[in-house]
């Protein structure tokens, strides 16, 4: 649909945005931010007309110097449809000499760029969200992938605030009520790699040039074991990439309504409570380390080639996450390690089955720079939920890794980071690059069917004898006298819950009558309470399955503290026949409707409408 579609009428502007600088107050009462940006320009073509993308902003005025002088701005207007601020002068320009325009205007308060939402400590933060609209509301500028320019930021904020931001840190200023936070990035980089995040936070290291920001409070649920997981995967990373592109690298946990798992940006990521908290997602932080090379350091030509940075991100992710927990002791990491390939393979199986067609083949195009006045389905917020472009870069890599070979697999795209760093590409170009090196097939490109997909790494799985790890659990879980499962927390440590997420999906796979005792059930359910997002959505979905109407509030828990995830949970809970599940679905969104961020607020009025 049209609506879906990202406008990029700058696109079309016959000039250049070579550096801009923000003087940002963030007023945390009116939740708005009052901005001043200067744009330094070089005119490519004689023009007096001059566009910029923008979106959900009130602009109050807006100047433009020539050479030092000021040139009257006949008119400018603004348009909300096509995201676009147009500014029109009196004078012709060329490419001779200074021109600088500067913007007068507050982004508000329902711009989807950020999000204002009290933390577990009911302070207010404010955050980059990494919307669909990227940085337009609240960065007026040239938001597409070849626009590229420096930029520096003054950030003032009530005194209490810490400001962290994706650019190199410079200076802080106080005054009696405020501070000033100053950022630069000396590197030209797309105005869509900026994020930002304010809040009250408390601090820890995880080594010299990585911190965890966030709530005391959350801060102090943080393991020791996760700490050492996140420094030990970082130490492993820079061994296969290379020194880390960027000084530093600050982890802020934003509250539990942020829809991604992780956000990445240069020296800045932002992810979500369930990634680092009690038994988190903790791999998802290898993943957002990774887009430092690959994301930000080297860019995207074109939006519509996510499936490669995601593809390379994901792979590694799972590359050093079998590292690590063999470093860490991590009994059956082998198993381990196949059970998550299995899961990646089960998300793209079921994916695929969502869109109501089981692809016999998928094939990737290579693309060439965008090109148009839109990215199409720029927009459309489902794909904030959808597993698919990551899991078909995966399986790319992970196709071609059978090709030439982990090692020199490695070696290509520590290179190809090195002498690409700073830039944009395309896929083509890294693929180029493989077929000039190795001697690769030509249906490298094609990904088989998922159903086969499946088919085939089940086999993998038998021929690893997985079944010895899953006996191991259910022998635990047995308990013939008292016909009852026990406690699960027994069998897991911080980094094993991909057998139980195996084992409940051949729970789900099971048919009803096999269960001869929810007891069972029950038990199982109360053993899994402080389990990951992963496991506690497979229990939910066993409650569901099960009819177990009982646990309701265990449902209820989870999709407040795992928003995105729970969006899965919410489309089966309104699908179903029963009664209790409709209701139980309308009665948490509308006690949490306040807090969602946009794009999980949308999915979900699509799926209860």
């Amino acid at each position: 649909m049209a609506q879906q579609n990202l406008p990029m009428l700058s696109k079309n502007d016959g000039f250049r945005i070579q550096h801009q600088s923000f003087n940002c107050y963030f007023d945390f009462t009116a939740f708005t931010v009052k901005i001043k940006s200067i744009l330094h320009i070089q005119a490519l073509k004689e023009t007096n007309v001059f566009i910029f993308d923008a979106y959900s902003v009130n602009i109050f005025n807006i100047y433009v110097k020539r050479s030092f002088k000021i040139c009257s701005v006949i008119s400018w207007a603004y348009d909300e449809f096509t995201h676009s601020v147009t500014v029109y002068f009196d004078k012709f320009c060329n490419s001779m000499g200074d021109l600088v325009i500067e913007i007068l205007y507050s982004a508000l308060k329902e711009g989807p760029s950020l999000l204002w939402r009290k933390d577990s400590m009911s302070k207010m933060v404010c955050f980059s969200c990494g919307s669909p609209y990227n940085n337009r509301s609240i960065f007026i500028s040239h938001d597409r992938p070849d626009a590229e320019h420096t930029w520096e930021a003054e950030i003032t904020v009530p005194s209490e605030y810490t400001v962290l931001m994706s650019g190199e840190a410079n200076s802080i200023s106080e005054s009696l009520y405020t501070k000033t936070f100053r950022f630069k990035s000396t590197i030209a980089t797309p105005i869509s790699t900026l994020a930002i995040a304010l809040g009250i936070f408390g601090t820890v290291s995880v080594n010299n040039w990585c911190k965890i920001y966030g709530p005391a409070m959350l801060l102090s649920k943080i393991h020791l074991s996760t700490l050492s997981y996140i420094n030990q995967s970082l130490e492993e990373i820079q061994k296969l990439l290379g020194p880390i592109p960027f000084s530093q690298w600050d982890i802020v946990i934003v509250p539990r309504c942020f829809s991604n798992l992780g956000f990445s940006s240069p020296y800045l990521a932002i992810v979500s409570p369930s990634t680092v908290i009690g038994k988190g997602l903790v791999s998802k932080i290898s993943h957002e380390a990774i887009h430092l090379w690959y994301g930000c350091s080297v860019g995207l030509c074109n939006w519509n080639e996510d499936w490669f940075t995601e593809g390379i991100a994901t792979y590694f992710e799972e590359y050093i996450h079998k590292i690590v927990l063999k470093k860490l002791g991590v009994q059956d990491y082998q198993e381990i390690a196949q059970i998550r390939k299995y899961m990646i393979l089960k998300r793209y199986f079921d994916e695929c089955s969502n869109e109501g067609t089981e692809l016999d083949r998928k094939y990737i195009h290579f693309l060439t720079k965008e090109s148009g006045d839109y990215v199409a389905d720029g927009l459309a917020y489902s794909r904030s939920f959808s597993q698919y472009h990551y899991v078909t870069g995966y399986l790319i890599f992970d196709k071609l890794v059978c090709q030439i070979g982990s090692e020199n697999f490695v070696k290509f795209v520590r290179t190809f980071a090195e002498n690409n760093a700073s830039r944009s590409v395309l896929a083509g170009d890294f693929f180029q690059g493989i077929k000039n090196l190795y001697d690769v097939p030509e249906d490298l490109y094609e990904i088989e069917s998922s159903r086969q997909l499946m088919q085939i790494h089940k086999k993998v799985l038998n021929e690893l004898n997985i079944k010895k790890v899953i006996d191991r659990i259910l022998r635990c879980l047995s308990d013939k006298k008292k016909r009852k499962m026990a406690d699960l927390s027994k069998l897991s440590n911080q980094y094993e819950s991909e057998p139980l997420c195996y084992l409940l999906d051949m729970i789900l796979d099971w048919n009803v009558n096999k269960i001869r005792c929810h007891s069972q059930l029950d038990s199982l359910v109360e053993s899994c309470k402080s389990e990951n997002g992963e496991v506690r959505h497979r229990i939910c979905e066993v409650i569901l399955k099960y009819d177990l109407k009982r646990h309701c509030d265990f449902i209820t828990e989870f999709l407040g503290d795992f928003q995105s995830l729970g969006v899965y949970v919410y489309n089966e809970m309104w699908l179903s026949a029963k009664h209790w599940q409709k209701h139980l679905c309308r009665k948490v969104y509308n006690q949490l409707i306040d807090e969602y961020d946009h794009s999980t607020k949308l999915m979900l009025q699509d799926i209860m409408k």
